[in-house]
């Protein structure tokens, strides 16, 4: 992990970060990843100084991008047995949900835009923020032939995306030596939208098309969809 900060004037700040993160529940060899990210941010009530309007007290802008990984969970990766035993025999099983060693970590690619301002001795303030993610490369179990020795197998396939806008109000409406009255509101708007969804051929989709091959089974994909 590193990280390295910036700062100008009292008034500009950079930030940036590199994450390196290993996971067992990855094949070997494919297992390490790196992960970046950056924000910055602008006080203009400090860079206003002596031009600041009187009724404002702090006023900045922010803006962060940034990337985030999810490892599978255990035996997604690979497959693992079940043991059983019958008497004093002792048997192992294929479980019906394969692993993949070709999995790879699901990525998340956030971004954010964001606008914070305080007035009237800090009585006053909103936060309005707008972000975007993608989350690509989504873990998802998909069937299969019985014939590769299970049902199922868990493959990256899905890509979702994911845009909202964030805002909050609050205020001190009474302030006195012996008590405060304040008051906050909070309002949320998100879409998400499947960006795409492969299925094993044959299954029930809509507005599909014939995808590629994976192990020999060619599979459908679902675009464009609205959740």
């Amino acid at each position: 992990f590193a990280t390295a900060s910036f700062g100008y004037g009292s008034w500009a700040y950079v930030e940036g970060t590199v994450r390196q993160e290993k996971t067992s529940t990855l094949y070997p060899g494919s297992n390490t990843f790196v992960y970046p990210s950056v924000k910055g941010s602008a006080i203009y009530s400090s860079l206003l100084k002596d031009n600041t309007p009187e009724w404002l007290d702090y006023g900045k802008i922010r803006l962060s991008y940034g990337v985030v990984g999810n490892a599978p969970e255990i035996y997604k990766a690979a497959t693992g047995y079940n043991q059983s035993a019958v008497g004093s025999y002792i048997y192992n099983q294929v479980p019906q949900a394969l692993g993949n060693n070709e999995i790879q970590p699901e990525q998340k690619y956030e971004f954010e835009l964001g606008w914070e301002n305080k007035f009237l001795g800090n009585r006053l303030g909103f936060e309005l923020s707008y972000y975007q993610n993608t989350v690509k490369d989504q873990i998802l179990q998909t069937t299969t032939s019985a014939s590769s020795g299970g049902t199922s197998i868990w493959m990256n396939v899905g890509e979702l995306k994911n845009a909202g806008v964030e805002m909050s109000m609050y205020g001190t409406v009474i302030q006195t030596k012996d008590w405060n009255w304040d008051i906050s509101f909070n309002m949320t708007w998100q879409k998400m939208k499947v960006k795409n969804l492969s299925l094993v051929a044959g299954a029930a989709a809509t507005n599909t098309s014939v995808g590629p091959y994976i192990d020999s089974y060619q599979v459908q994909t679902l675009t464009e969809g609205y959740a």
